[in-house]
């Protein structure tokens, strides 16, 4: 059964954003732009290196483009969202995934483990030259997206290799070192959709009852929640329902909401410059004592301290 390369008609603007990633040079965050490079048809370009969890807590989509993911070292995990039907991946080092245009995802709020990966987006929808390449070649590529069977493949030493020698090229600045980074890119492209499909086990579909509390979770992080609501809300058992979820994420369910909280106290403590008491009670805590315990236990800081730090 192919993938393909047309968007998914699950996805709407209200359940996610869309997500334009900013130029960043940072040590173990680097973002290439496309007002940057300046390529047709290329997306952003970047390389990440994360020793702490550092998770995208909404789900999002990118408008035209496709996105793969390179794992390098370590494990990434990814939740593609259609409708009502959830799927997990679970990315080991030498493994790849693509995501198409419109299709909704994010890593979830659950934590991640240390990882080195590449990411780069391509527009492998409409006509014309992209790439560099002439038409001939680029209608080529297009079609060997849309004829893809599989998204979730293993990647080579030699893919690895291609695509940091592509990256690093790309990161000197220079048009000329930037054009040879280009063709290893594209080396790299016209081989992913014939790389060799990673076995899925029965479970990477996630359960729709699950699937339904997660997005419960997400629409309703701000008020009281509690195990028997949401079991309630799956139309499971409480014991069945605690087992499930932890089986199925990987997490336990009052962990989930904890991360899923302290990453939405991250984005208000950033932007905004309400009391931290507010801040806490708006997010559905029971006390503003109780949340800065929890947010210094999971990012190492008290909210004030890193409120201070992202403005910094």
């Amino acid at each position: 059964m192919g993938v393909g390369c047309e968007a998914p008609k699950g996805r709407t603007e209200s359940a996610a954003k869309e997500l334009i990633d900013p130029y960043t040079w940072e040590k173990n965050k680097r973002i290439i732009t496309q007002d940057v490079h300046g390529i047709p048809g290329l997306g952003n370009f970047s390389y990440r290196k994360q020793l702490i969890s550092d998770p995208q807590p909404y789900v999002h989509y990118h408008r035209g483009l496709c996105e793969i993911h390179c794992v390098v070292r370590g494990h990434w995990a990814t939740r593609i969202i259609s409708g009502e039907e959830v799927r997990r991946y679970r990315l080991s080092a030498g493994e790849g995934l693509i995501i198409f245009p419109e299709e909704a995802h994010n890593s979830g709020p659950v934590q991640q483990s240390p990882n080195e990966f590449y990411g780069f987006q391509f527009r492998a929808e409409g006509e014309g030259e992209i790439l560099g390449l002439d038409q001939p070649h680029s209608e080529l590529l297009r079609e060997q997206y849309r004829q893809m069977r599989y998204r979730h493949v293993k990647v080579p030493f030699t893919g690895i290799s291609l695509l940091r020698q592509a990256f690093d090229l790309f990161s000197t600045g220079e048009p000329l070192q930037r054009s040879i980074g280009l063709q290893y890119l594209t080396c790299f492209l016209f081989q992913f959709p014939q790389m060799q499909p990673v076995e899925e086990t029965q479970d990477a579909k996630t359960d729709s009852r699950i699937g339904f509390a997660l997005r419960y979770i997400e629409e309703n992080y701000m008020k009281p929640l509690n195990l028997e609501r949401l079991a309630q809300e799956a139309g499971y058992s409480v014991s069945y329902f605690e087992s499930k979820f932890l089986k199925e994420m990987g997490i336990t369910l009052k962990k989930y909401v904890n991360t899923y909280r302290v990453e939405k106290a991250k984005e208000l403590l950033a932007t905004t410059d309400g009391p931290v008491a507010d801040l806490a009670y708006q997010l559905g805590w029971a006390s503003s004592n109780y949340f800065c315990t929890v947010f210094k236990k999971y990012t190492g800081v008290t909210p004030l301290q890193y409120r201070k730090q992202s403005r910094e």
